[in-house]
């Protein structure tokens, strides 16, 4: 980006947006499945107990996520399915919930699943779910502002993408 551009958007962003203050916008991003799984493999924690190996994007608001636990190499890759159960409603409820999908393989590794408990903060697994909570992740991703500006977000899948659909206002 050209320094320019760059000076400006961050004068503008420490004025908190002063300068253009009520403007307001919207964004339908599709994303690739592949830049999915390297952005999570790149934040992921050196302590977690699994490497995200894969994530693909399934029609119908449905993906899957294969990981390898860094146990015992014998250890096959373990396959989990979820479903988009429940999308954020802003501010109030700004979590993002995935229900996982039993199958016969999710019964078979349900021991191994276990290891979603040491999940980062923000990131929580009661054995059937996986919730979300957006705040707190933008905190830990160095967008603790993001809070005051994005006034709805959603997240679908079709057969390869996730579309991320976004509205904020400044």
């Amino acid at each position: 980006m050209d320094p320019f551009w760059r000076q400006l958007l961050q004068d503008l962003q420490a004025s908190g947006f002063a300068d253009v203050g009520g403007a307001h916008g919207s964004i339908v991003l599709p994303v690739s499945d592949r830049l999915v799984s390297r952005l999570v493999a790149q934040r992921a924690s050196p302590d977690w107990p699994a490497s995200v190996v894969d994530i693909r994007a399934e029609p119908a608001d449905r993906f899957a996520v294969s990981l390898r636990l860094k146990g015992p190499a014998f250890l096959p890759v373990v396959r989990l399915r979820f479903d988009i159960e429940r999308q954020p409603a802003l501010p109030e409820s700004p979590s993002l919930v995935l229900r996982l999908v039993p199958d016969t393989l999710t019964t078979f590794a349900a021991p191994f699943v276990r290891f979603l408990k040491g999940l980062p903060e923000g990131v929580s697994f009661d054995g059937r779910r996986l919730t979300l909570h957006l705040w707190t992740l933008a905190s830990h991703v160095g967008a603790p502002d993001l809070r005051a500006h994005l006034t709805a977000l959603s997240l679908h899948t079709a057969d390869g993408r996730f579309v991320v659909s976004a509205a904020a206002t400044l």
